[in-house]
């Protein structure tokens, strides 16, 4: 990987260096899908990224790695709040 940076730097200096020429990968659903997960997402609590990735494979035969969820649920503006335990004494109500 050294010899890469060297090479852009030989070839065009820092310029080519800053250069930022990758894509990303493609999504793998749709608008419509996505839709579809986000108003699942605001209508049911999922504990955890496994259970959506189990959503997601069921109602859209698609399959991704925990980390690739991840990155979705991020891109698409939701974020894992550790859920908190509640007491009855903190209810007040004993």
């Amino acid at each position: 990987m050294r010899n890469n940076y060297i090479e852009l730097y030989k070839l065009g200096g820092l310029s080519k260096l800053l250069e930022n020429g990758h894509q990303g990968s493609r999504r793998y659903l749709s608008d419509y899908e996505i839709n579809i997960l986000k108003s699942e997402l605001d209508s049911k609590i999922y504990l955890t990224t496994l259970s959506i990735i189990a959503f997601v494979s069921k109602k859209f035969s698609i399959k991704y790695s925990t980390s690739g969820m991840h990155d979705l649920l991020h891109h698409i503006g939701y974020e894992y709040k550790k859920p908190t335990i509640i007491t009855l004494k903190l209810l007040n109500i004993f």
